[in-house]
């Protein structure tokens, strides 16, 4: 059986693998290496057929390393102005990481979404508390538990949109943005973590 993969991490390893492709995103806020990432990762998953295995090795600040945003109309720079923005609304991280997730193709579910119907296990190198494994990059292959009317709920109650640059805010106010899978989604039952 051949072994191939994507590799993504905010620094670059002394060895590299052959087989595997090397992506060194950008840790706390997103890169333009980050979005090639996600986009070379959503396209190896896209065409793996239901007898393979996926495997996803998850730890803290995947969030940034591999991202790319919901809609092609936000740019590298409006994706670091919504970051820094929802950053400094004064709002928990878990719904910070309620709205990333929204304007994500990978987080909250919609990596195991591509990589449907193959097999997946997660593997999680977490730094979150275990009540919560969803948090954990934000939740890019598992079941997302938050809602597009969470997101406008706490885009209004921290008053984000003001601070939002105009692609992302226009998401917003059109009430356009797709909600991400939930647990009884068909993309998560040959899923495991």
């Amino acid at each position: 059986a051949s072994l191939e993969g994507i590799v993504a991490s905010s620094v670059q390893p002394d060895t590299q693998l052959r087989g595997f492709r090397y992506f060194c995103g950008g840790h706390p806020t997103p890169t333009a290496e980050s979005i090639r990432a996600a986009a070379a990762i959503l396209k190896a998953l896209e065409t793996q057929p239901a007898s393979e295995l996926v495997i996803f090795l998850l730890s803290g600040g995947g969030s940034s390393i591999v991202e790319k945003p919901i809609d092609d109309e936000i740019s590298l720079e409006d994706l670091i102005a919504t970051y820094r923005a929802l950053v400094h609304s004064g709002a928990p991280i878990a719904e910070i990481n309620s709205v990333r997730k929204h304007l994500s193709a990978v987080k909250g579910g919609r990596l195991a979404l591509a990589a449907s119907p193959a097999h997946q296990v997660s593997i999680l190198v977490s730094d979150v508390p275990d009540n919560t494994p969803d948090a954990l990059a934000s939740g890019p292959t598992m079941p997302d538990s938050t809602s597009v009317d969470d997101c406008y709920r706490i885009a209004g109650k921290y008053e984000m949109l003001k601070q939002f640059p105009q692609s992302t805010r226009e998401l917003f106010e059109r009430h356009s943005l797709e909600e991400t899978p939930k647990s009884d989604d068909p993309a998560f039952i040959r899923a495991r973590w």
